[in-house]
């Protein structure tokens, strides 16, 4: 990245406090309640040319910035995990971590959170349209399934290069997935049918 000025790096921060979006629900932690009302509150974001736009000056002092996302297809699983995490307090499955309490199937919180899920979505679509930024798209299922491949395409997007006796490690994290996951997915979809189309994501 090129030089820039100390107001242009203080820029730059206050762009990243502002626009960090928070996969917590609004109700999870006090952070996530102040993200929330950073960048989704129609009053502290009106979706007007002049706030947009003022977004765009990040892109202006940092020419070279790139932008990586993480998309999930299918959203329903997303929602599952969310509303799991938020019952266990457990977000990344590590060991030594324990949960606070044993998840339950709670249709209205999976509802929930896959309606949030789906908003955070359009939010970023919005964001990344208006600035005239593309982004380099991971998509989890992906990265899950091929995850060294995915590591290095991200690495050549934002042209950086590994020695060649480089390796890519294992990642540091456990997919939260597992029969409990299974059985509320089916049980959901059996219960709701009209809250999720598979043909959506």
């Amino acid at each position: 990245m090129s030089c820039v000025t100390p107001g242009a790096v203080m820029l730059f921060a206050r762009f990243l406090a502002r626009a960090a979006i928070c996969s917590r629900m609004d109700y999870e932690t006090p952070g996530a309640q102040a993200c929330r009302s950073n960048f989704f509150s129609p009053r502290a974001n009106p979706a007007t040319p002049q706030s947009w736009d003022s977004m765009r000056l990040p892109i202006m002092a940092f020419p070279r910035l790139s932008f990586v996302r993480i998309v999930r297809r299918h959203k329903l699983r997303q929602a599952l995990s969310t509303a799991r995490a938020l019952q266990t307090g457990l977000w990344k499955v590590q060991k030594g971590k324990t949960t606070l309490r044993e998840p339950e199937f709670d249709p209205d919180l999976i509802e929930q959170s896959l309606r949030e899920a789906e908003r955070q979505e359009k939010v970023w679509d919005d964001f990344f349209r208006r600035i005239r930024v593309k982004p380099f798209n991971v998509e989890y299922e992906k990265l899950c399934q091929n995850y060294e491949p995915t590591i290095r395409a991200v690495l050549s997007f934002l042209k950086i290069k590994l020695p060649a006796s480089a390796r890519v490690g294992p990642p540091a994290t456990t997919r939260q997935a597992d029969e409990i996951s299974r059985m509320w997915e089916e049980r959901f979809v059996a219960e709701r049918p009209s809250a999720y189309s598979p043909a959506s994501g």
